[in-house]
């Protein structure tokens, strides 16, 4: 309730129809119904104008029932996107089947169609002047393949940092280049967040093994001196990989030609903290339940888990106990919010506006760069048997 009042004095109705659908499909509300039937205007109050501007008639009249129907539509597609449908949430009215309102191409085609072929086709000649021979042997059968309309399936395997990545680009490029349809799909966006250039060209070579070996006992190889920090401070190196925070800060695209990678969450949040310190808003924290459920364990085991402890806990796939951010800090999703709006496990934002039920931001790379979007507090539950008890 709170979330949707705050996002509505700020947002038109077709925002707010996708942030009360994962409202719907995250949060689970107690009564969905009372929610629609209680913000169902400020859901649709920017509904006449879309559907005047889509009938190229800007005098056009539209019942209240139709306007409504509609946004329940929309709310459908977006709910039956990630397998769920609108019926599964008790008393929520049901829309009208698309075809009873007015014919509109098939949403998904138009949206996997809509790219500069044109510019796609160059992209692809450039990824394919730089394939390995491996790479180039499965591009062309697969590229064949489509040529001549031949079904196949087609798998790829290789070792981490052969560039399965850099082909699998090649292939998407191609295929968009030429006027049709090809789908990525993948568990996680980490892929698609490889950044191209002299570092992971170089990564290419490690993994085809053309990098020089120094010791073939132990597969010792020389780093190139221009990745190496001879320094072991930890300021040094977010210095070097950050050299002008505020710069980047005002030019948030810049971020991602830039990252630190380490093996461990606790330096994850230490680097995180020392650059979220230095950037010049002001800092939120967003804490995690720290209370436990009585019913999930005895009175003893109650007493060996002080709240130190739990705030200590970072179960897999889950933010830190005190969740620092600020107006200009980026943000990584953890999870698939609404793959078909690009909110996928990994994808990059950068936070916009913080308020106190729900968050403001804007993605930062891919077809809807500096599209901004609503996110209300989900609950993150850890899996059964991660811990040995429940949070309240």
């Amino acid at each position: 309730d709170e979330c949707i009042r705050e996002a509505m004095m700020f947002h038109p109705g077709v925002k707010l129809q996708h942030l009360f659908a994962i409202i719907l499909l995250f949060c689970e509300p107690t009564h969905p119904d009372k929610l629609w039937h209680k913000y169902k205007h400020a859901f649709t109050d920017d509904i006449l104008s879309h559907l005047c501007k889509f009938n190229n008639n800007p005098h056009a009249l539209f019942s209240d029932a139709e306007i409504e129907d509609f946004a329940l539509r929309h709310i459908q597609s977006i709910l039956q996107s990630q397998g769920r449908s609108i019926e599964e949430f008790p008393y929520m009215p049901i829309p009208s089947e698309p075809e009873n309102f007015f014919n509109k191409p098939d949403r998904l085609i138009c949206e996997e169609l809509n790219y500069d072929a044109s510019t796609l086709k160059q992209i692809a000649e450039t990824y394919e002047s730089n394939l390995n021979q491996d790479q180039l042997a499965i591009f062309s059968v697969v590229t064949e393949a489509i040529k001549n309309n031949h079904h196949n399936c087609i798998f790829v395997d290789g070792l981490s940092g052969s560039g399965k990545t850099y082909l699998y680009a090649a292939l998407l490029a191609w295929v968009r280049g030429q006027g049709l349809i090809a789908l990525a799909v993948a568990s996680s966006g980490i892929a698609a967040l490889l950044l191209d250039g002299e570092f992971s060209n170089w990564l290419l070579k490690v993994g085809n093994g053309t990098v020089s070996i120094l010791n073939d006992i132990d597969n010792i190889i020389d780093l190139p001196p221009d990745i190496v920090l001879p320094s072991t401070s930890l300021q040094d190196l977010i210095s070097i990989v950050y050299p002008n925070l505020l710069f980047l800060f005002e030019t948030p695209e810049l971020l991602l030609e830039r990252a630190i990678l380490v093996p461990r969450n606790k330096h994850v949040n230490e680097i995180n903290d020392i650059i979220i310190e230095s950037l010049p808003t002001t800092i939120i924290h967003s804490f995690s339940a720290d209370t436990l459920d009585p019913a999930s364990t005895s009175f003893t085991q109650l007493n060996l888990f002080p709240v130190e402890l739990l705030n200590s806990f970072t179960p897999s796939g889950f933010p830190p106990h005190d969740l620092k951010l600020k107006v200009g800090s980026p943000i990584l999703l953890l999870c698939n919010i609404n793959q078909e709006q690009g909110l996928c496990n990994g994808t990059r934002l950068i936070c916009k506006a913080i308020h106190k039920r729900v968050l403001e931001a804007e993605f930062l790379q891919g077809p809807r760069v500096h599209t901004r979007i609503l996110l209300p507090r989900i609950t993150f539950l850890p899996k059964p048997g991660d811990l040995p008890f429940k949070f309240i």
